[in-house]
């Protein structure tokens, strides 16, 4: 029995205020306790279960035990540690039904739902108020009862046994159909970055063989230029000697007697077909050196040719660099051989000239060249 030792409304205050700052309980639960102190609890009854992590129905369940002022170990089974909120109101309800606190203590557990609590705790009050009905209240009979009554609790913890075991066995099986949907989880994330990773190396490969093939083509690229640079070396050095060569058979001898003709010792660099620095004289019999002047020979065409054939054998010859124009024309190097064919038979900077600008096909150029060849040949022959 509890004795209960009121306290005034300042110590209440008081109590209430030291609760609110812990911070610990609901406004529900503060007001349960202003409440019970109200309703004539001691601060150590109430501190009973305030000082237990229970939840606002189960701190209800404690509250109605200590204000019915039941015996110490009814309120010991019925709020039993492990004991849920559910459970604590069923063993409650049925002691005040008149179960007996024995039956109430071997039932309630937590591993007892509080449906299946609620079931037993039935059917023992079935079997009381049978008893009660049909019984004579001797000793015997009520003997019976009770061990009816503890083969029956013992029947239905043996049932609860198995329902434990059977939930361990199903959530062990739900364990392991969990473990094997993250074990197919995993292994598709392993086969999908499987695949991103044959992909980065295919990626890879394609372009490692872009560069094998961009190092073939830059090491093409090099022979071509080669090849080509040494065509434009022939080509530039055939026509410093053509210029050179045409320079000398201009060169006219005047005087009361043969002239004597001036050449350079060492060949001299051209430049438009004469050399630089210098410039060809004679000397007369006095001695007297006379510069002479080269003059071009303007031949009339007849006007009635058109197209490439008349532009390559009408135009005046220019001084233009052939070397430069040959190199700002990206010619083919089957192209640069027919211009190095065309200059060793013959054919003037304004043929050349025309070849190179018209872009024409190597095929073509060398029949344009043999036309060329022959025009020039029977220019010649009239001359």
């Amino acid at each position: 029995m509890q004795e209960q030792m009121q306290i005034n409304k300042v110590d209440i205050g008081i109590m209430i205020g030291d609760l609110e700052r812990t911070g610990k309980y609901s406004d529900d639960q503060i007001q349960l306790i202003r409440e019970d102190l109200l309703y004539g609890l001691s601060k150590e009854s109430i501190e009973r279960y305030t000082q237990k992590k229970y939840d606002l129905k189960q701190m209800q369940v404690f509250s109605k035990c200590l204000r019915n002022n039941y015996p110490e170990e009814v309120i010991a089974a019925i709020t039993a540690n492990g004991l849920s909120w559910q459970q604590m109101e069923v063993a409650l309800e049925f002691y005040e039904k008149g179960i007996s606190i024995e039956t109430i203590s071997k039932v309630a557990s937590g591993d007892v739902t509080a449906a299946n609590m609620k079931r037993t705790y039935q059917r023992v009050l079935n079997e009381m108020e049978k008893s009660v009905s049909n019984g004579d209240g001797n000793e015997p009979y009520v003997k019976q009862l009770m061990e009816q009554i503890n083969a029956v609790v013992d029947k239905l913890e043996f049932q609860e046994q198995r329902y434990d075991s059977l939930n361990q066995k199903l959530r062990g099986m739900e364990i392991a159909k969990k473990n094997s949907e993250e074990e197919i989880k995993l292994r598709k994330e392993l086969e999908e970055k499987d695949a991103l990773l044959i992909e980065q190396q295919n990626k890879q490969n394609n372009l490692h063989a872009t560069v094998a093939k961009l190092q073939n083509d830059c090491e093409v690229l090099r022979k071509e230029k080669g090849e080509m640079e040494k065509i434009l070396n022939e080509v530039r050095g055939n026509n410093q000697q053509r210029e050179f060569g045409d320079a000398k058979k201009d060169v006219v001898v005047t005087g009361s007697e043969a002239g004597r003709r001036l050449e350079p010792v060492e060949p001299m660099p051209l430049y438009y077909g004469m050399p630089i620095g210098y410039s060809l004289c004679v000397m007369n019999g006095n001695t007297v050196i006379i510069p002479v002047v080269p003059i071009e020979k303007t031949v009339r065409k007849t006007s009635g040719s058109i197209g490439i054939f008349s532009r390559l054998l009408l135009k005046k010859k220019s001084r233009q660099d052939l070397v430069k124009l040959i190199t700002e024309k990206e010619l083919t190097p089957g192209q640069l051989i027919q211009i190095k064919s065309a200059i060793e038979k013959g054919l003037d900077e304004d043929q050349l000239q025309e070849l190179i600008q018209n872009k024409v096909s190597a095929e073509q150029m060398e029949i344009i060249i043999e036309i060329a060849t022959m025009q020039n040949s029977r220019g010649e022959l009239r001359g």
